[in-house]
C-alpha cells in the first residue's frame, strides 16, 4: 500500500526577513479548489535530528518501563493540585504542555506567523521598558 504522503518533497530556503517569509508561505499554502488539504505549522526553536516528535519521545529511552510521562504528570499534579482541579485529563495534559512539561502532545498551528514566533522565541530580545 502506498501512502500519498510518500511523494512529498521538501525544499529548504534561507529566509532573512518577515517579508520573505510571508512571500514564501504564500507560495506554499495555496488553497486547492477542492479543499482537500489543510496546512499545519510547527515552530521549533532548536534543531532536532528527529522528525516532529512530542518532547516525551525526544527524551524517552523507548523502554516500556520508562516512566517519564507518568512522573511528569504525577509530579505536576502533586506540586500544583489547585492549578489542575476540575480539569479533564486532556486539559491537564494541555496545561502541562503549555508550561513545557513532558507530554505526548505536539503543538501545531494553522497560522504560519504563530509558528514563526515560536521558532524565533529564544532569539527574540524583548524590551520591557514602556514609553508613555
Amino acid at each position: 500500500m502506498t501512502n500519498e504522503n510518500d511523494n512529498i518533497s521538501v525544499r529548504e530556503d534561507e529566509i532573512t526577513n518577515l517579508s520573505q517569509f510571508i512571500d514564501a508561505i504564500g507560495n506554499v499554502v495555496i488553497e486547492p479548489s477542492d479543499n482537500k488539504y489543510e496546512y499545519f505549522f510547527r515552530g521549533e526553536n532548536a534543531f532536532y535530528s528527529t522528525a516532529c516528535l512530542p518532547n516525551l519521545f525526544r527524551y524517552s529511552t523507548g523502554d516500556i518501563n520508562d516512566n517519564i510521562e507518568f512522573e511528569s504528570y504525577y509530579n505536576t499534579l502533586t506540586l500544583f493540585p489547585e492549578e489542575f482541579k476540575d480539569l479533564s485529563n486532556l486539559d491537564i495534559l494541555c496545561k502541562i504542555q503549555h508550561y513545557e512539561g513532558v507530554t505526548r502532545l505536539l503543538d501545531v498551528t494553522s497560522n504560519p506567523l504563530v509558528a514563526l514566533y515560536f521558532a524565533l522565541s529564544n532569539k527574540i530580545k524583548f524590551d520591557n521598558t514602556s514609553q508613555a
